[in-house]
């Protein structure tokens, strides 16, 4: 290395360690004075205001149904010229709500004017509160005109940079009736809680209970992924670099250390901006100075603790240090020291892998591999943002896989034994370990006596190893170590009871994340058999191979099977599994280890990221299933390796494999032309033409109602009454709402009918319906009490609202021929103050069909997706949030031109199946140039029934394959071309706009995620 290099290392090296510095400086310095005058809620006096509602303010409610909740502007203040309303109808959570920006660990005092009348006061009443907590102030529930103001005080989480403040009637689990006024809202910092004064925890959690908020989707997946796709792309492309561009010692070196300054630098800084897991970080906090406070002794008597005691011996010294100095208690500097074993196993793992390599890989091999853990995202990311300690345990394993495959057993299972006290998880790799002992002793040949007396020992020491640190925590519990130590690993094993937990693996591909292992059927017959397989094909491969040094790669195998197929998994238990595999190529060099290598690695970085952000996964389920897809492929191909390897002997070196790309990556000019002709058109347009025609006719009807009635309170009913006694058959067409109705007949309208429940709820909007007899079941659903739509003979018929919101579009009175009775009045009665026209229930008459069908009814998901397209259409807050938008954005147009009726929210499907046929021609056409296939392919998707049948209803699928066939088809002609000899600009047109179908594929359905991958 020159004079020059070397000075600018040690320059770059001393910038990232200022840097850390200046970062770790900025964390513990003191706050600047805090300006208590200064409020940071905008509008709060909701004097500014457009469209009906304050500017800078959002609202919510649990029920979005409408004519339950009222969130409006008023006129009567406290001061200024305006105030918000909350009325609740019936019960419901509803609320104006404002996010601002907070600092962590800051003081806030949050409070509002509020009038209040007819609250309930089982409930919460009228105040302010904070989202996703049960925090709020005092409530208001009758104020007697009078205005009254409400606060709280509260200290803001570790991390946490915003909160949402809610005006709201309500609470989480405490739905509520009633009306509030709401006027100058602030959120003010302070420099300190008065005295008195309760703090309270003003930290977002999701909420518990029935409720989970407005539904609105994360928008946290996507980034995650979107930086996992871009680090196994850079980890690959450097890869190659590397291989082909191999550098000397000196140089080697000079990478190994720039890598370790950056690495540390970039951990440090991580470790004191960002606290990490809540619950984590809190146990490992609390533990440390439970052990500087207590000891061994009386740690594990003194409060909770769910790991052995071998980690707790290693955290003890980090909370002595603590007191000694004086840091503060969850303290950056605090977050820092607790996070400080785990890095630094991060640093020794990579130094270690860059040792153990250099005699199959070089310096510049061992440089780059070694630097390739360090800069891991996924090693980085749990160690310093998310503050676990599975470095430990990787360390841990390493050292003790490598000591088996020299033979020194005394060390290898001493190792392992503290990696067993250190976390549980150890102990999956214990069967391959007994596996490879007894391997050991049937080889041993003559030497077998000398075996067995090192294994021997060896055993030995590893059980004392385990006595010696365990015996000074279970004499504190009066206890002897053996048992108690048993009951340690026993209690910690039998937590978490679920199929998986947060785990991207096969079962949360299927949806099953959090499932209860009892009710997860015969699939969990599946994840247990796992581990038993999984151990097997590795003590037959290691039998067959024979070989010590296979026992890296045997046993990332062993855990990525087991985590891909078995149960009780958590996001972090294949964390391993990375620098095992780094291991393992360091010793084999086989490309397949590498690329699994950095699968896994995105994958893992993708999965905790998410679970940091979305404790649960509900909002992130298509990202999730994208890493579970990943870690499901990447265990069956390291299946097949390890067979590859052990079994066969055969290597796939990367070199080879790289030799053999750029060999194939000769210029050769690209066929990437369609050339179609006259004979081409005639045949897309033929056929499009008669397959649109077969499309659009029966489509649905161009007719439904549009006008509808909302009960504006519970028993609210309204009564009808036609020209005599008639027989007659009542048919109904509900809108979106969650409440049913009954109905009462009469000759007289004096004397009436039982009450006989009607069926409606969500499932049943925007169709046409008989009335038929209902009973409740135990679990809520309906059952019919008589055949379908009975005829009945009355003159007056009465439909009574169950509940407040109740919404119906037309009601009708069908003779026996199907044509609808003349009605001659019609009257309310019991509604309230918003009543609304009960003559609104019969004003469409020439809409109502002699029988429902799905040519005038809403069918399958049309409840969902044209709903969502209505919604869309009005304004209205969308119920169903799962899917992504664009689809029912293309429903919504079909719905603007065409109105709400059956025809309107089936026509841009059936519009883009039609596009379909061509789209099939040319991507046919691309790929295969002959007009023949390409004519069969489109004939094939016109005579498809699954095709002609989706695409005439409302679901979004059809966008999404759409796009997808659309994507593909520029790929195809992108993989066609060759920038060498078409010029790089003209391939990037194809490549661009495959992009672009691909992003409004994704935006129509996740499903093109998984095409995109392909």
């Amino acid at each position: 290395m020159t004079r020059k290099k070397r000075i600018a290392l040690i320059a770059l090296v001393a910038a990232l360690a200022l840097a850390a510095a200046a970062a770790l400086a900025a964390a513990l310095w003191p706050r600047a004075s805090v300006d208590e005058t200064k409020n940071l809620i905008v509008n709060g006096g909701f004097e500014a205001s457009g469209g009906g509602l304050p500017d800078n303010w959002a609202v919510g409610r649990w029920y979005w149904d409408e004519g339950v909740s009222y969130l409006t502007l008023s006129d009567d203040a406290f001061t200024g010229e305006a105030s918000v309303c909350v009325e609740n109808v019936a019960e419901n959570d509803a609320r104006f709500e404002q996010t601002v920006a907070v600092e962590p660990n800051a003081y806030y005092r949050i409070s509002c004017m509020v009038k209040a009348e007819g609250c309930g006061m089982e409930r919460a009443g009228a105040g302010i509160s904070i989202e996703n907590t049960f925090v709020s102030s005092n409530y208001a529930y009758d104020t007697a005109g009078e205005w009254t103001r409400v606060e709280l005080y509260g200290r803001t989480g570790a991390s946490q940079k915003s909160l949402t403040i809610m005006c709201r009637v309500g609470g989480y689990s405490s739905l509520n009736v009633g009306k509030a006024w709401f006027d100058d809202v602030e959120v003010v910092r302070l420099a300190a809680l008065p005295g008195g004064v309760v703090e309270k925890s003003l930290a977002t959690n999701a909420p518990s209970g029935s409720q989970a908020g407005d539904g609105q989707a994360s928008n946290y997946a996507m980034p995650v992924m979107l930086a996992s796709a871009l680090f196994a792309a850079a980890a690959l492309a450097l890869t190659l670099w590397a291989r082909r561009h191999p550098f000397d010692g000196k140089k080697s070196a000079a990478i190994l250390a720039a890598a370790l300054a950056v690495g540390v630098a970039a951990r440090v800084v991580l470790a004191v901006a960002v606290r990490g897991f809540e619950v984590d970080v809190n146990c490992f906090e609390g533990w440390a100075d439970r052990m500087a406070q207590f000891g061994p002794w009386g740690f594990y008597g003194a409060g909770w603790c769910d790991y052995p005691p071998g980690y707790m011996l290693i955290l003890w010294p980090f909370g002595l240090i603590r007191g000694l100095f004086g840091i503060a208690y969850n303290s950056r500097l605090h977050w820092l020291l607790v996070k400080l074993p785990p890095i630094a196993c991060d640093v020794l793992t990579g130094l270690f892998l860059a040792k153990i390599s250099r005699e199959k890989l070089g310096e510049s091999g061992a440089a780059w591999l070694g630097a390739a853990y360090l800069l891991n995202p996924a090693v980085v990311f749990n160690s310093a943002i998310w503050g676990q300690v599975d470095s430990v345990l990787t360390l841990l394993l390493l050292v003790s896989v490598y000591c088996a495959a020299r033979r020194e057993w005394r060390w290898s299972l001493a190792v392992f034994a503290f990696a067993a006290l250190c976390k549980p998880q150890a102990l999956m790799f214990a069967p391959l370990g007994v596996m490879a002992l007894a391997c050991e002793i049937a080889s041993a040949g003559e030497d077998r006596k000398k075996t067995l007396i090192d294994i021997g020992s060896a055993v030995l020491i590893a059980a004392g190893v385990m006595l010696a640190v365990a015996l000074p925590f279970s004499l504190g519990q009066g206890r002897d170590p053996v048992t108690w130590l048993w009951a340690r690993y026993t209690e910690s094993l039998g937590e978490y009871n679920y199929i998986t937990v947060n785990a991207c693996n096969l079962y949360q591909l299927m949806g099953m994340n959090w499932k209860a292992l009892d009710a997860a059927g015969p699939w969990t017959y599946l994840g247990w058999f796992t581990y038993p397989a999984a151990f097997g094909l590795a003590v037959w491969f290691h039998i067959k191979g024979g070989n010590r040094k296979n026992l890296f790669l045997l046993c990332a195998m062993a855990l990525t099977v087991i985590y891909a197929f078995g149960t009780k998994m958590h996001e972090r238990y294949l964390y391993p599994a990375v620098g095992l595999l780094l291991a393992a190529y360091a010793v084999d060099r086989d490309a397949r280890e590498l690329i699994c290598a950095i699968a896994l690695s995105a994958s893992l970085f993708a999965n905790e990221a998410l679970v940091l952000g979305d404790t649960y996964l509900t909002d992130s389920r298509a990202a999730a299933g994208l890493a579970s897809f990943v870690n499901v492929e990447a265990a069956q191909l390291l299946g097949w390796t390890a067979w590859d390897i052990c079994v066969r002997g055969r290597r796939v070196e990367l070199k080879a494999m790289l030799d053999g790309v750029f060999e194939r990556s000769v210029p050769v000019r690209g066929d990437s032309g369609l050339r179609l002709t006259l004979r081409d058109w005639a045949i897309m347009l033929s056929v499009t033409a008669a397959y649109a025609v077969l499309a659009f006719v029966n489509l649905g009807s161009t007719k439904a109602p549009q006008t509808a009635w909302t009960s504006s309170a519970s028993g609210e009913s309204v009564t009808f009454a036609l020209e005599s006694r008639s027989e007659f058959r009542l048919t109904y067409y509900g809108g979106i709402c969650n409440s049913s109705f009954t109905v009462a007949f009469s000759d007289d309208g004096v004397t009436w009918s039982e009450e006989e429940l009607a069926m409606y709820d969500q499932g049943q909007i925007f169709r046409w319906i008989w009335f038929t007899p209902q009973a409740r079941g135990d679990d809520g659903k309906f059952v019919a009490l008589d055949e379908e739509g009975p005829m009945r003979t009355a003159k007056y018929v009465r439909v009574t609202a169950e509940q407040t919101g109740l919404v119906l579009h037309e009601i009708a009175f069908l003779d026996p021929d199907g044509n609808p009775l003349p009605i001659t009045s019609v009257h309310s009665a019991g509604g309230g103050a918003r009543a609304g026209d009960p003559a609104l229930l019969c004003d469409e008459q020439d809409t109502v069909p002699a029988y429902p069908s799905y040519y005038n009814s809403s069918y399958f998901d049309e409840i969902y997706h044209a709903r969502t397209g209505y919604e869309f259409a009005h304004g209205l807050n969308p119920y169903e949030t799962t899917h992504p938008p664009l689809g029912k954005v293309l429903i919504m147009l079909g719905i603007k031109i065409f109105g709400m009726t059956p025809f309107g929210w089936r026509f841009m499907g059936a519009l883009f199946g039609v596009l379909m046929l061509p789209l099939m021609y040319l991507l046919v056409k691309q790929l295969l140039k002959k007009t023949e296939y390409a004519a069969l392919g489109m004939a094939l998707l016109a005579l498809d029934s699954m095709h002609f049948t989706q695409t005439r209803i409302a679901t979004i699928d059809t966008y999404g394959v759409f796009f997808i066939l659309l994507m593909y088809l520029f790929m195809f002609r992108y993989c066609q071309m060759n920038f060498y000899t078409d010029g790089l600009k003209k391939t990037l047109i194809p490549l661009g706009l495959s992009g672009v179908a691909m992003g409004l594929g994704i935006a129509s359905k996740w499903i093109c995620i998984y095409a995109a991958v392909g």
